[in-house]
């Protein structure tokens, strides 16, 4: 049928070609027992993704299990105190395209957005790198987005192993170096991705909203937070690192469910299931 639509800017299939196109249509028996195949399979995607969205919350609630009932005796520290060095990158001029193969690559806000590190998320710069190299990404960064929305504004990722090479920081994401003498860097991003600390940190930010606004270093500095025990923190991540293994084979799996799913539509519609 869409090869009979017609139009140079906005291809449209007239109500008569509609009318007159052939459809499969397979006895109604069979027709329930594809359908009765696909709905197994639907299931099954459903159940996968239910999963997914309990991983995903999983981290806070376990945060909030562990720390909750300490958090009146952990001891409260500015930012500047576990924080010792805040950096951010620099402006350039980059491709609309992700970065391919040994390309530089500028990362986008969305790499940092959402809490998880998307190394996807960039822009290929095809620039001189030279100067631009101490802004390069490595695993185990923590990352901070200093201006977005209001509501995304001052979120936190750390950039797994997976971050490959050449993606660089730009001049809107903090590159925090944690005193890991002191604060786990898993600990420290699920706290600043915590709701209640999100909501102070939006409160640091200043801009109005049509421009996005803006979270100075002066004032991230100035920001309390608490400081459990360092084995407390290390306890946590180690739980939350399992957690993410386990997600990751889920999302995987998943995956390869979406992929079935949508051989088993194609074979459904050619008649051959």
């Amino acid at each position: 049928m869409a090869r009979k639509a017609t139009g140079a800017s906005y291809p449209a299939v007239s109500d008569r070609i509609v009318r007159a196109s052939l459809l499969p249509l397979p006895p109604l028996p069979e027709q329930r027992r594809i359908a009765s195949i696909l709905d197994e399979a639907d299931v099954i995607r459903a159940k996968r993704r239910a999963q997914l969205a309990h991983l995903d919350e999983l981290p806070q609630s376990l945060f909030h299990k562990m720390f909750d009932a300490e958090s009146g005796t952990a001891q409260h520290v500015t930012l500047r105190e576990v924080v010792p060095t805040i950096e951010n990158g620099i402006s350039a001029v980059c491709e609309a395209r992700p970065a391919e193969g040994d390309e530089w690559g500028i990362l986008k806000l969305g790499a940092v957005t959402y809490g998880d590190f998307r190394h996807e998320e960039n822009k290929a710069f095809l620039g001189d790198a030279a100067r631009m190299t101490r802004n390069e990404v490595h695993p185990g960064d923590v990352l901070m987005t200093r201006k977005n929305t209001r509501e995304l504004v001052g979120a936190v990722a750390v950039a797994g192993s997976e971050v490959p090479a050449r993606r660089l920081l730009p001049d809107l994401i903090f590159r925090l170096r944690l005193d890991a003498s002191r604060v786990d860097a898993s600990y420290f991003q699920t706290l600043m991705m915590d709701e209640s600390t999100r909501t102070r940190v939006r409160n640091l930010s200043s801009g109005s909203a049509a421009s996005m606004p803006n979270i100075s270093k002066a004032r991230l500095n100035t920001l309390k937070i608490p400081l459990p025990p360092l084995r407390d923190q290390q306890e946590f991540a180690t739980k939350v690192d399992a957690i993410r293994v386990e997600r990751d084979r889920v999302a995987r799996a998943l995956e390869a469910d979406d992929e079935l799913f949508a051989a088993l539509q194609y074979r459904a519609f050619r008649a051959e299931l």
